[in-house]
């Protein structure tokens, strides 16, 4: 984990957890992330979780992950610091970001956003763009995160 991400776990409080006791959004989210995307994205949604499911359950059922909420103000503040710096300012890079189309998520069971587990250079954001940028358009307060501890 970089400094970086370490830094807005420990203000916000995050926590590490056994997969299995991650809320149901939370699991969702690494099983279309680590399994999904890899082996079933062709398939229908109900059948691509049925042969995701058994998969993420061998591989990662024993493992832990980080669970924090991040206020989205500070979120929108780290993505204009450090990752898109040619925008003026984060208003015109979620308006540019929002421009080709965002998908409608649900504001309840939020699924949420995956930290970086890269280096500094490679942005905030390992997956859940589309998710994030979703949320600041809907006003959330606060964004769920999933990170590697």
């Amino acid at each position: 984990m970089t400094s970086r991400i370490c830094r807005l776990v420990r203000q916000h409080g995050g926590r590490v957890v056994p997969c299995r006791d991650l809320p149901m959004p939370y699991q969702r989210a690494l099983i279309q992330y680590l399994v999904t995307d890899d082996v079933a994205w062709s398939l229908p949604e109900k059948a691509a979780l049925r042969v995701s499911l058994p998969i993420f359950e061998r591989r990662f059922s024993k493992k832990k992950f980080g669970m924090v909420l991040i206020p989205t103000k500070v979120l929108m503040a780290e993505i204009s610091l450090y990752d898109e710096t040619s925008f003026s300012d984060f208003a015109s890079y979620h308006a540019w970001y929002s421009s080709g189309g965002l998908p409608d998520h649900s504001r309840r069971n939020r699924w949420p956003i995956i930290l970086s587990r890269k280096t500094n250079l490679d942005g905030l954001l390992e997956d859940g763009w589309h998710r994030f940028h979703c949320y600041v358009r809907q006003r959330a307060r606060n964004i769920p995160c999933l990170y590697f501890p």
